[in-house]
């Protein structure tokens, strides 16, 4: 099955997946729970390139995870905001980073061989 496929499928999960399912749009909406809501702050924030950008924020705000709106301070920018759907992506972001914590804590610790039968480490 082709990536592009995935929202086409009756499958909530690949639905899901069809809107969030690659790690820059999961990395710009953490940007966006950080309150970074203009293009430029998330494009720097990130460092990915501009068309990518523009094509992810494009994608969001079709899909209602974000809204385009124009900034208080100037009609020529724009910010983009998160929806009531989008929102609603929180906890998902936050089981991911508490399930990265944990996979950071354990590659942290150091490794000391043991000898299973008896428990002793070895030299």
């Amino acid at each position: 099955m082709k990536w592009n496929a995935l929202a086409g499928q009756s499958s909530s999960l690949c639905k899901a997946l069809s809107v969030i399912g690659d790690r820059w749009t999961l990395l710009i909406l953490n940007q966006c729970f950080l309150r970074l809501r203009r293009y430029g702050e998330i494009q720097s924030s990130l460092g990915l390139s501009k068309p990518l950008l523009a094509a992810r924020l494009k994608k969001m705000v079709r899909l209602g995870v974000l809204k385009k709106v124009s900034s208080r301070k100037s009609a020529r920018v724009h910010e983009y905001l998160l929806t009531e759907k989008g929102r609603q992506l929180y906890p998902v972001l936050l089981a991911l980073v508490k399930w990265g914590n944990a996979l950071a804590e354990e590659e942290a610790q150091p490794s000391i061989p043991e000898h299973v039968p008896c428990g002793r480490q070895r030299e």
